[in-house]
């Protein structure tokens, strides 16, 4: 794969994670989470394949820090607006909790390279995964458990009753398992249309 072509494919999990959460948009709410949360963790896992776990980290790691530096953008309104901060620190302040959520990215890509290397990559071990990392990132080094991919199912009727067994990580296993599902569907398809 050329740099360009994994670069759109990461460029393409940045934006599809981003809007996978509710965004204020020219006075009105975009939430297209019941819909691209679906679509979200198979671009993140088609941007990282075919990389060695090291580079799958550092893939893993800057979409993830791109698309939270933008999801936590009201950090910035919320220190600078209201808490009368310099604008310095309403912009670190949201890059560096994006850089803390980051890690997990990095750690996924990671693991999905090192699960894939093994021949033991599935949709099942990646929202396994996805679902274990989004809950120690609810609690390590005192937690923040802000935008986890399971929150972007909140629409969700059907899942959303699955939340009262699960909690929200259920939600992001299912999200993810259903993703990376149809991420090896289309790949399959492509492969028998060639």
């Amino acid at each position: 794969m050329t740099p360009g072509m994994r670069l759109r494919r990461g460029g393409a999990a940045v934006l599809a994670l981003f809007l996978s959460f509710p965004h204020p948009i020219a006075g009105r709410v975009f939430d297209a989470g019941w819909l691209l949360a679906w679509i979200a963790p198979g671009l993140f896992v088609y941007a990282l394949r075919d990389l060695e776990p090291r580079r799958a980290a550092l893939w893993g790691f800057l979409i993830h820090w791109a698309a939270y530096s933008a999801i936590l953008h009201w950090i910035y309104v919320v220190t600078v607006t209201y808490g009368h901060a310099h604008p310095v620190v309403g912009v670190i302040a949201p890059i560096a909790l994006a850089s803390y959520i980051a890690l997990f990215g990095g750690l996924f890509g990671a693991s999905q390279a090192w699960l894939g290397a093994c021949g033991l990559g599935s949709p099942w071990s990646a929202a396994l995964a996805w679902a274990a990392l989004d809950h120690a990132r609810s609690f390590a080094l005192s937690g923040f458990p802000w935008a986890e991919l399971g929150y972007a199912q909140h629409a969700n009727g059907v899942l959303r009753g699955l939340a009262s067994f699960t909690a929200v990580y259920g939600l992001s296993f299912v999200s993810v398992l259903g993703s990376a599902a149809l991420l090896d569907a289309v790949t399959a398809l492509r492969a028998r249309a060639q």
